[in-house]
Order: structure tokens, then sequence, then C-alpha cells
């Protein structure tokens, strides 16, 4: 599938973030939730898309997690998150 629209980011100091999140299955962490007002859906017939098969969740989030503190979490998003891969702005702190 492709989407098409526009996405807001909903940090987790804001209101709205406790209300999205219990919308999800348990996590670890969460950095923020994207909310998008989508246009349009695309999909494909799947002729050319590979079938694979699931064979479990992965434990490396949870495995890094294991080792931090909230202090930890969060200089490391501020140190790493504060832009995106292309140049964007990025996570807010403070």
């Amino acid at each position: 599938f492709r989407f098409y629209g526009c996405g807001t980011v909903v940090e987790p100091h804001e209101e709205a973030f406790p209300e999205l999140l219990a919308r999800f299955a348990t996590q670890p962490s969460a950095r923020n939730i994207i909310v998008v007002d989508l246009d349009c859906i695309r999909d494909s017939c799947g002729y050319g898309v590979p079938e694979y098969e699931f064979r479990r969740q992965r434990d490396s989030m949870h495995n890094w997690l294991e080792s931090k503190t909230e202090d930890d979490l969060q200089t490391y998003y501020r140190e790493n998150n504060a832009e995106s891969l292309d140049g964007l702005p990025g996570l807010k702190f403070d």
C-alpha cells in the first residue's frame, strides 16, 4: 500500500498523546505518534510482490531498553531525534 496525506506529529508531552498511545499494543517506549489525514490509498494487485512468512517479533528494542533509564532515553532522543534523516526538524524538547 501507499498512503498519501498530511501527517502531524504528536509527542509525549502533548495532551492527546496518552489517548492515541492507548490505541496501540503496549510498547516499552514511544517517542511520538504520527497522525495522518489520508487523501488517497493506492494498493497493488500483488503479482510482483514476493511472499514472506512472519516468524517472530524482534527483541532488539526490548534488549536495548533494558539498560536505559528515562534520563538515558531523553538524552538519546535529544541527540538523535532533533532532526530527520533528510534534515527536517524532528522531535521538540522543552
